[in-house]
């Protein structure tokens, strides 16, 4: 994921700078500067918005399973005894820890599974997000 976020950073930024470098018409001012930080601002904005979204498209939430199944035992409903017995840990928890697995944000030693440093890092961003947000400690 943060190969990702580097390789499409790294080609918005050639895209929105290339075209100066090869100009001859471009005057340096102050104007000039804010304007391309605005672009850079809103181009960062866009990319962040995309590998967050990115989990949510590539694996159904658990919310979303949920609902798909009442969903389709239609108006007669899904006893909740059925809910439970559908809801196993291969559907809702097995993906996701190898989604992390995959991504190396957690490794498995001897039995345990551990945070890399790859998934420290990532969870640290989340960590300072919520107290600059103000809220409080969990999910």
């Amino acid at each position: 994921m943060i190969k990702l976020f580097m390789n499409i950073f790294i080609i918005g930024l050639l895209s929105l700078w290339l075209p100066l470098l090869f100009s001859n018409t471009y005057v340096f001012s102050m104007k000039n500067v804010v304007y391309y930080f605005h672009i850079l601002l809103f181009y960062i904005s866009i990319v962040c918005f995309y590998i967050i979204n990115l989990p949510a498209i590539e694996a159904d939430s658990p919310s979303l399973v949920i609902v798909m199944k009442i969903a389709k035992a239609g108006s007669v409903g899904l006893g909740k005894d059925n809910l439970f017995q559908e809801l196993t840990d291969s559907i809702l928890i097995k993906p996701r820890i190898n989604d992390l697995l995959k991504e190396k944000l957690i490794c498995l030693c001897q039995d345990k599974y551990k945070l890399t440093a790859k998934g420290k890092f990532i969870i640290s961003i989340f960590i300072f997000y919520r107290k600059l947000l103000g809220l409080p400690k969990g999910g």
